[in-house]
């Protein structure tokens, strides 16, 4: 099963990096990260590619091995 984790924006996604590189059990593993817009009151992200994307993403998942860490990384607000 492949390990998921979620962070917000870079800062959050670097230090989790970092942590994977220097975990003995994780430093090994192979990394994906999907950069995606926050999600709004109604739950689906404000960019639209990213509501396409995400079923097909989360579906294929588990075509992934025992030494994968996808990680989700939430970018922020759309900006008006």
């Amino acid at each position: 099963m492949v390990h998921e984790i979620v962070v917000n924006g870079y800062e959050e996604l670097k230090t989790q990096m970092e942590s994977l590189r220097e975990n003995e059990e994780t430093k090994s593993k192979q990394i994906f990260v999907l950069y995606t817009g926050d999600k709004t009151e109604s739950g689906k992200s404000w960019c639209p590619d990213c509501v396409d994307a995400e079923p097909v993403i989360k579906c294929n998942l588990g075509l992934l091995d025992d030494n994968s860490v996808f990680i989700t990384c939430f970018v922020g607000d759309r900006e008006t």
